[in-house]
């Protein structure tokens, strides 16, 4: 299925791939404009044969020196100083090609394998370095990320609410699609903002709070002691949504303790979900407590204690301190 997004830290990178049989990876880099590259081919037909179409299923365990920050440490023979270090991800093997078509598989990657990005291409393919191959090729761009805590071997996860949304990039820039409860998502990256990307059933792509994925399959859909109190409550006096907005009392329902992480300015305490001058109820400042009772949407359901009140508040801006 024809993928939506694309990985906007992959912009302006490379694809990785090595080749399984015998290939020129001089002729392959100089078409990237890298010339410093050993004047040996590299055969790397010992990792994966021509005729093995099938994926190893070898446990594969990073070495914490193999996996060290500098990156101008290696005893590859491309000088890989001036490129950036991503992270394959998003499954236990990654094939990577000749051809930024990705149709012509030439070896295959690990989960954890190191590359250095070289170039990007419209195809959704980059071309890398892999350290591990000691040569070239290219990798879906998908199962590429830049923190090596983010790493993935694509994990299934279960959806725990319908219309939960999936968003173009981390920051939920805009929404692509919904995913509704127990839908199964492969997880490509565990994202440090709590925006997970994940892959779902048709082969697309998207970003969902961490927060709205289970490891197992969710049972049934639980009524929090909060929302049963406000349904029990005269019409007149509940909100439209079931939910107080505004000054109350300490919330009855399970909640999570965060924290303002704006570190400029203060962040908003809104009567609803949007960003608009008119809807700020409240302020918060860096640090302030902050007890987050919903997180299916990008403005979390939050009460504030400093303030007494209950209200949404962007989840970009909330994180443990």
């Amino acid at each position: 299925m024809k993928k939506y997004i694309v990985l906007s830290l992959l912009v302006s990178m490379i694809c990785a791939c090595t080749v399984g049989c015998k290939i020129d990876v001089n002729k392959l880099a100089s078409q990237h404009g890298v010339n410093n590259v050993s004047d040996t081919n590299s055969d790397v037909s010992s990792i994966i044969s021509d005729n093995d179409d099938t994926e190893s299923t070898e446990e594969y365990t990073a070495s914490e020196t193999y996996y060290d920050t500098d990156s101008s440490q290696t005893d590859a023979s491309f000088d890989t100083s001036a490129y950036a270090v991503f992270y394959v991800s998003g499954a236990a093997s990654v094939p990577i090609y000749e051809n930024e078509n990705g149709t012509k598989q030439s070896a295959i990657l690990k989960s954890g394998d190191r590359t250095y990005l070289i170039s990007s291409s419209v195809t959704g393919y980059t071309f890398v370095y892999s350290e591990a191959l000691d040569g070239f090729g290219y990798v879906d761009s998908y199962f590429l990320t830049p923190d090596y805590s983010e790493v993935t071997k694509g994990e299934t996860y279960y959806v725990t609410d319908d219309n939960t949304p999936a968003y173009s990039d981390k920051y939920c820039s805009s929404e692509l699609f919904e995913l509704n409860r127990n839908d199964a998502v492969s997880v490509m990256a565990k994202v440090s903002n709590g925006f997970w990307l994940i892959c779902d059933k048709n082969g697309t792509y998207g970003y969902v709070s961490m927060y709205s994925l289970s490891e197992e399959k969710v049972k049934k859909k639980t009524e929090s002691k909060h929302e049963s109190k406000a349904e029990s409550k005269p019409e007149d006096t509940a909100p439209s949504d079931d939910r107080i907005i505004g000054f109350g009392d300490f919330p009855e329902t399970e909640y999570s303790v965060y924290n303002a992480a704006a570190e400029t300015g203060y962040l908003a305490l809104r009567s609803e979900k949007s960003s608009d001058a008119s809807n700020i109820i409240g302020e918060l400042y860096y640090g302030d407590e902050i007890y987050v009772i919903d997180t299916s949407d990008v403005y979390w359901y939050v009460y504030a204690p400093s303030l007494g009140m209950y209200g949404y508040s962007d989840s970009r801006y909330i994180d443990v301190l």
